[in-house]
């Protein structure tokens, strides 16, 4: 979490458990909703709430100290959330676009500090840049070649200077100044 009091770690038994970091990682929450197992989680600023999208891109909220799932997505709508990893929602949602080349996103990440950008891998091999948050329809972005297979990950590095790219069947890790 960002104040370093918990840990989320999910698995492909569709669970997300939360761990209290400073009483030895005892486990204080389970959260169990999803159908399928959890792909990417993300903490809100202050610790409180977590969003997560399991395999079938089901993007689901949480009450990261109860456990409890918020089944009203609008009530989350005004939440910052400290990183950017899940794939669905409405500050994603501008990336797909028509998507007419049937390409898929695999991954995407938001820098630390700016925030003015999102990074997506797909499953044609791209790395994509798109203004952030990416709320408008057909949403225009930068489009980088230099994998040979689809892209699995994309993270910034901690002060944003660089965008790490890993490869899935190409096993590479491409370094891109920011």
């Amino acid at each position: 979490s960002p104040n370093g009091s918990f840990l989320a770690a999910a698995s492909h038994d569709s669970y997300i458990d939360i761990y209290h970091v400073r009483k030895a990682y005892k486990r204080v929450a389970a959260c169990k909703g999803h159908s399928s197992f959890v792909r990417n989680l993300d903490w809100d600023v202050s610790s409180s709430f977590l969003q997560s999208c399991d395999a079938t891109r089901t993007l689901l909220f949480w009450d990261a100290l109860l456990g409890a799932q918020i089944s009203s997505a609008s009530s989350m709508r005004d939440v910052k959330w400290a990183t950017q990893t899940c794939l669905n929602g409405w500050s994603v949602h501008g990336m797909y676009g028509s998507r007419s080349n049937g390409s898929e996103f695999t991954t995407c990440s938001v820098p630390h500090l700016s925030r003015q950008v999102i990074a997506a891998g797909d499953d044609q091999s791209n790395v994509r840049l798109y203004r952030y948050p990416c709320t408008h329809n057909n949403a225009k972005g930068l489009q980088f070649r230099g994998h040979s297979s689809p892209v699995t990950c994309v993270r910034f590095t901690c002060g944003d200077e660089h965008l790490i790219s890993v490869g899935g069947a190409d096993l590479t890790i491409f370094v891109w100044r920011t």
